[in-house]
């Protein structure tokens, strides 16, 4: 694993890393998703579990969680976002006590930075540069989430707990939203085929026969290939008709985006904004 240098930094080796999940019995990635009730959550899962929350906590958890934890913190081109938001003692607050094992602070794309320990308010931190790895099989229009990360670079440590995903939908919230810098597509289809693998769990949630199983048990007669032709069909007229519905919204918010961008460009710039403008 390549490594990007920043004051203090602490990067372990691939075999350290190793070490550090395999002495959990379980390892669970917990999405930022309204779905989640942590409660439940810990309970269905034994007391050695190891669970991975990302950014924004708050999301997700309402008190604190004392279950062993591990905070991804995500980088942007200014460093971590939780530092550069001033949000590191907003999501320190779920975890107080000694099960919190510490902040992993990753990058996955070229322009993003570290951010130095002395950032993160005293709390452990752990540095990995994930950009070599997940930037390899990844959509070039778009750059991989955390949760992709993760499991992509768990999956090449070759960890032996079990993987578990949780909340892991890929949907808008009403209040949280969903970034299209992502390909959410790809990351669901490569989560389902991990899970399809037995690889990889899907939570409790997913665990249902996917539709492709469902039809098959009612046309057990027809082949895989003519079940798939029946579903892209249909998926492609949905598409269709999704498009035109857009293509309409579009002409009738016209006005309405012309004001936001006059708005936008009102307003004064943020600190990103000067950030970049300054480094060029």
């Amino acid at each position: 694993m390549s490594k990007v240098a920043v004051d203090g930094s602490n990067f372990q080796t691939n075999g350290e890393w190793r070490q550090f999940f395999d002495r959990f019995g379980a390892i669970v990635l917990v999405a930022n998703s309204e779905t989640q009730d942590p409660v439940s959550l810990r309970r269905r899962f034994p007391h050695d579990t190891l669970f991975i929350f990302f950014n924004k906590v708050y999301k997700v958890l309402d008190d604190t969680f004392g279950a062993p934890s591990l905070l991804v913190s995500r980088s942007g081109a200014m460093g971590a976002n939780l530092v550069h938001r001033r949000e590191v003692g907003d999501v320190l607050r779920f975890f107080p006590d000694a099960n919190f094992l510490g902040i992993l602070n990753i990058r996955t794309a070229c322009e993003e930075r570290f951010s130095p320990p002395s950032a993160f308010e005293g709390a452990m931190v752990y540095h990995a540069d994930l950009q070599p790895l997940v930037s390899v099989g990844y959509p070039n229009s778009k750059i991989p989430t955390s949760g992709y990360a993760l499991v992509v670079w768990l999956r090449d440590l070759q960890v032996r707990p079990g993987i578990h995903l949780s909340g892991f939908s890929g949907k808008r919230s009403d209040r949280w939203k969903v970034f299209d810098v992502h390909d959410w597509t790809f990351e669901r289809a490569y989560f389902r085929l991990l899970a399809e693998q037995r690889l990889i769990s899907l939570g409790e949630t997913d665990q249902g026969l996917a539709r492709f199983e469902l039809l098959k048990t009612h046309f057990p007669e027809l082949t895989n290939e003519q079940i798939q032709s029946a579903l892209n069909e249909v998926f492609a007229s949905r598409i269709d008709s999704a498009l035109s519905h857009i293509d309409r919204l579009m002409s009738i918010t016209k006005w309405q985006r012309k004001l936001d961008t006059l708005f936008r460009k009102a307003r004064p710039r943020t600190r990103k904004q000067k950030f970049q403008d300054d480094k060029t």
